[in-house]
Parts: C-alpha cells; structure tokens; sequence
C-alpha cells in the first residue's frame, strides 16, 4: 500500500460542504432519495437540521457540480435537469454585519433596505457567477448537460454586459462577466459604506440619501427577470430556465425569508426557487394565508431526516462505499468494515449458546418481570429457535434491543459496553446526517484500512462514545432558560430528563415489551421549553415523528410527536427504537424542574 494513502486528506474531512467547491461536493456526491424530488422543475423547499445535507444537495445542483459528477447515477439524473442551478450561500451581510457596523442606530424601515441591497446584489453576483460557470463547461462537459453548457462569444459577452450594466445601474470598467461582478463588488463595499458613514446621521438625512440612492431600491425578482432575458436574447435561449438555491434561510433577517417565500408564487416559468431551512421556524406562518404560496400548489417540501432508522440504510451503505471507495478499500462492505449489529440477531442466534439465546437467558435468571412475560407469551427461552416465525417475531424479535439494552445495563455499571457496534447500529446513530456519519466512520474505515480486519467492537464503541459526547458538548452550549433563568447544561437541562426517563422505563421498570421512547408535546407545556424543544428540533437532538397529515415544517410543536436523537442513547443507555409514545408531561412528572408547564 502507497503510504501516502494514510496521509493524503480526502473530501470526506470537510464536514461541512459550505467549505467545499462545487467540483469537491461532486466528487463524493451519494444522492439520497430525496435528490430526485429536488431535481424535479418546481419550487422547493428543504427541510432539515443542521449537517442533514442540505448544503450539498442544493451544491450539486450547480453546473460545475454537475459537470464533474461521476456516480453511476449521474447520467440519468442530470438528463432530467432542465433547469440551471444558481447557489446562494445566506451571508452575513444581509443583516447581522451591517448591524456590527453600527447600522442598528438607523431607523428599522432604512436598515432593511440596506439588507435587501445587500442581498439583491449577492443574489445578481451569484447569477453573473454561474453564467461563467456555464461558459466554462461550454462543449467540454457530458451530453446530459447540453441544455446547461453556454457558448458565449467576446461581442456576445459584451452585448449581454452593456444590457444588464443600464438596469442594474452598474458602471463596469471591463465589458464583460468578471467586469460585472467586480462592479456588483463594488457596490457591496459601497452599501457597507453607506452603514458606516450614516449611522450616526440624523434620521432626515439618511432617509433622504437613501431615498435618493436609486440602486438601493433595485427588485430583486425583476433584476432577475431582466438578466435572464438578456440573456436569452444574446444567446438565443429565451426559454432556459433557472433556480436560483438560498441556503441556510434560518439566519437570515425575517424581511429576506418574507422575500423569498413570497417568490414561490412567482408566475414567470423561468425562474424556480429552491429554499433550504430548519424544520423549526416560528416565522412560517409567511408561507400561510391566502396571499402566501401554498405547499404542492406553488412549491413542494423536501424532509432530511428519518424517523424510521431503516429509511436511511440505503444512503448510509452507498455514502459508506464510496468513503471506502477514496480510500482504495472498493471490494469491502459495511459488514466487512463494522460486523454485524447486536440489535440485529440472526435466526440462529435463538439457538442454543447463540448470543440472542445466551442473552435471554441471562436477562431471565436475573429479572422476574422478564420472565413472566416470556411465562405469558408460553415461550421457553432454552427452545426459542424450535418456535414458528409467527410467534418468534411476535413474541422474541419484537423485544429483543429492549432485551439487549435490559440485559447489558440492568444492576451494571458497565459505561461502555460494545452493544451499539457493528454497521446497521452505526447506520441508526448517525440518523442519515452526512456530517456525523463522515466524522464517526472516517476514524473506522482508517482502522480497517491498517489491519485488514472487522474493526473490533471496543474501538467502535469509543467512536461511538466520543460522537455522541462532542454532540452533547454543542448542545450544552445552546442556551435554554426556565424561570427566565439559563440553565447550566443548556439544552442538556431539558433532554436529560428526558433520556433518564426513557432508560428507566427500558432497564428498570418492570419489563414492558413496548416501553415509551417517543414523547407528545403537551399543550400545557411553557413556551421556554418550546423554545428550547425548536432548538433542538433544529439542531436534530430530537427528531420529529410527522401523521400523515403532519406538516414537516412547523410553527408549533404543541401536540407533536417526537423522539430523542439516536446519537444520544448510547449516553441514555435506550434502544435504537421510536417505541409508543407518551405526554411530555407524564414523561417529566418526576422531574426537579416545576415550571416545565403551566398549570
């Protein structure tokens, strides 16, 4: 093996695609299931919290992204693109640097509309950005992006800058793309500017000089219009169409994400809105009422996570083969790597001396209410494998993480045991969010790598350990008060409660068969605490569990169902399970904290 292979970083350590070039997110792009809707000609929004991927799904809708995609997929996906994709990455600009400049002093109405300047002016750089982009793949990129691809001349390129400089109100000192861009540059540094100098003016002066600054009052959907017309004039293309990607909408200022929600009712057929945010956004009632865009009339909404751990094992196995893939390991699978869950037995574990076997029995020795249960369900737990596959899984699978979690911590101090090793495990711990996933297996599969051989389980379970501790670390630090007092652990002050309730119900209550793992948020229940539930909604240390009717972004969290994230039990000692679900109230009635719900 070259030992430059166990020093050489690989695309897979940059956590966060923000940081990555459109040609980086290509090149280890796993499209999940939820790509396909994205790729489809309407207005979208996607919904996910953070790491879940929504960054790199809206990446990769770029022409440089898709030019470069190499998976045995992309032929076939990139044929349905019809659209060319412009990303706009949320920037600080928008509202929260202006403010550090001191525009906080100004009227409220005049600093917005330095915000929505700002924004209009990024939005305009991206759009001129991906026209180069488009130049530059030119005859050079796959057939399936033909309709992307632009052949543009120096008199074309010319032309199409004269006409866009007079409406954009632009003066640029080169006749062409880079020229605009620079000029739209120029009037981002101009805007901060403005901030600076008037920040102290009085309120009179400012609202004349911005009454009278006429390129703060460009509108972003006809700039838009304009430039795609133009456009299609100079190259004959009048009816490409394109989407234009905001990502990360949960920090920009409300008056940016009133714009763009307001932009999926847009009626021009050229121009898609593809919108990526939390799942919990207070401000969402902009997409109601009669007068917003209505979700599968006007825009389709996208989820980023999965409430059943089975519906993500697909993506985890490809993301994982092609981590595999870099790092010159194509031949082995998630079992080669990771072995085999505990959660997950073979029948012929139920024999005799067979781990499920040995484990039943043990829990049975020790555990009274287990064995009445198996008393109840007339099962003989020395005879298990001679029972009928009715009756093994109604009475013997259903129960057996229940079993394996009971059995490993009932009575022990055990911290930790290797009970959430092996692949399908792992597979449930990471919830389908690429970014945990990248950074717990990264570590493994380098191992595999150096010795050839299964990564042994206590190796894994300090992976596993070490993951869920950072995740625990990050929500520490998100603020959570009660009483309007913050609370020394953070989020953790709300979430644990929780979890050593649910790890009571599992390992030391008498045994249930389908204990409760999932809470509903009662209507009662203190609006700091619903606070602190959004943020950690967001932050996906609890993962919504939507009915059929169920909308997947919410305004309020009163009356839905939730789990704890399964990066958290192994610290909570649960099973990877949704169980039944029970009131957040009942599940905190023994709590210290009084003042969780009102009375």
């Amino acid at each position: 093996m070259n030992p430059e292979q166990s020093v050489t970083p690989t695309t897979f350590e940059s956590f966060n695609a923000r940081n990555l070039s459109p040609l980086q997110v290509a090149k280890t792009f796993i499209p999940p299931k939820q790509f396909e809707d994205l790729i489809l000609r309407r207005h979208s929004i996607v919904i996910g919290p953070r790491g879940s991927g929504k960054t790199t799904l809206l990446k990769m809708l770029q022409p440089l992204a898709l030019a470069a995609w190499k998976h045995t997929d992309a032929e076939r996906l990139c044929q349905r693109i019809d659209f060319t994709g412009v990303f706009v990455a949320t920037d600080v600009s928008w509202g929260a640097q202006l403010d550090a400049m001191g525009t906080n002093k100004l009227p409220k109405d005049v600093r917005e509309q330095l915000g929505r300047a700002a924004f209009c002016t990024h939005v305009l750089i991206s759009f001129i950005d991906t026209i180069r982009h488009c130049v530059q793949i030119g005859g050079a990129g796959p057939s399936s992006l033909s309709r992307i691809a632009v052949e543009l001349s120096k008199e074309q390129e010319a032309q199409f800058v004269e006409m866009i400089a007079g409406n954009w109100e632009l003066q640029p000192e080169i006749p062409s793309l880079l020229g605009i861009i620079l000029a739209l540059r120029g009037r981002l540094s101009d805007i901060a500017k403005i901030a600076q100098r008037e920040a102290n003016s009085d309120t009179d002066t400012v609202l004349n000089l911005v009454r009278n600054t006429s390129f703060l009052h460009l509108a972003l959907n006809e700039s838009l219009v304009f430039g795609i017309e133009a456009f299609g004039a100079i190259t004959n293309d009048e009816h490409r169409k394109w989407a234009f990607l905001f990502d990360e909408l949960e920090i920009a200022p409300r008056y940016i994400r009133r714009t763009l929600f307001r932009g999926l009712r847009s009626t021009d057929q050229r121009l898609l809105y593809k919108l990526s945010i939390s799942p919990y956004s207070e401000d969402i009632e902009l997409l109601e009422g009669s007068a917003s865009a209505m979700s599968m009339h006007d825009y389709q909404k996208i989820e980023l996570w999965y409430p059943r751990k089975e519906e993500a094992i697909d993506f985890c196995n490809e993301l994982l083969s092609s981590m595999l893939q870099e790092e010159h390991l194509s031949n082995s699978t998630a079992t080669d790597v990771l072995g085999l869950s505990e959660f997950d037995p073979d029948d012929s574990d139920y024999a005799p001396h067979g781990k499920s076997s040995n484990r039943f029995l043990s829990l049975c020795e020790r555990d009274g209410s287990f064995r009445a249960y198996l008393d109840k369900q007339n099962v003989d737990v020395n005879n298990m494998h001679n029972l009928s596959d009715n009756k093994r899984a109604s009475a013997i699978r259903k129960v057996t993480s229940i079993v394996a979690i009971r059995e490993a911590f009932k009575g022990k101090s055990r911290k930790n045991p290797d009970i959430y090793a092996g692949a399908r495990s792992i597979f449930a711990i990471v919830e389908g969010n690429p970014r945990w996933f990248i950074g717990l297996t990264t570590p493994l599969i380098r191992e595999f790598r150096n010795t050839g051989k299964v990564v042994d389980r206590a190796i894994q379970s300090r992976a596993i350990s070490s993951a869920s501790n950072r995740f625990r670390a990050q929500l520490k630090t998100i603020p959570y008060k009660t009483g309007g007092v913050t609370h020394p652990k953070g989020l953790l002050g709300l979430l644990d409660p929780v979890g050593e309730a649910f790890h009571r119900m599992v390992v030391d209550d008498p045994f249930d068969p389908e204990p409760a793992l999932s809470f509903v948020v009662d209507a009662s229940t203190q609006e700091e605490v619903i606070e602190a539930l959004g943020r950690a909604l967001n932050w996906g240390a609890i993962i919504y569990i939507p009915r059929a009717e169920d909308d997947p972004i919410l305004t309020s969290l009163k009356g839905k169902r939730f789990r704890l994230s399964y990066m958290l039990a192994p610290h909570y000692k649960i099973p990877l399970l949704i169980g039944k679900e029970m009131s957040l109230k009942k599940i905190l009635s023994g709590a210290s904290q009084p003042d969780f719900f009102s009375t």
